[in-house]
């Protein structure tokens, strides 16, 4: 079983989230049309409250919900 911790986000973490929310939104973005790779990273960083955000670490990688590492985190 892998070493995993959840852990309060930091304001230092809304660059790393940005591009996961862009990669984790793009397709169905994609598909309605609706993409704009700035503005989807944009809209996350206007709104990002460390208070409200936790991550999820396994051996001190990101992971999604699932327990998958994110890769380049």
């Amino acid at each position: 079983m892998a070493d995993w911790e959840i852990r309060p986000a930091k304001a230092a973490d809304v660059e790393p989230v940005a591009e996961l929310r862009a990669v984790v939104l793009r397709p169905d973005l994609e598909r309605l049309g609706r993409y704009d790779e700035r503005r989807v990273r944009q809209r996350l960083r206007d709104g990002f409250a460390p208070a409200h955000t936790w991550v999820i670490e396994v051996v001190g990688a990101w992971c999604d919900r699932d327990g998958v590492p994110v890769p380049g985190t």
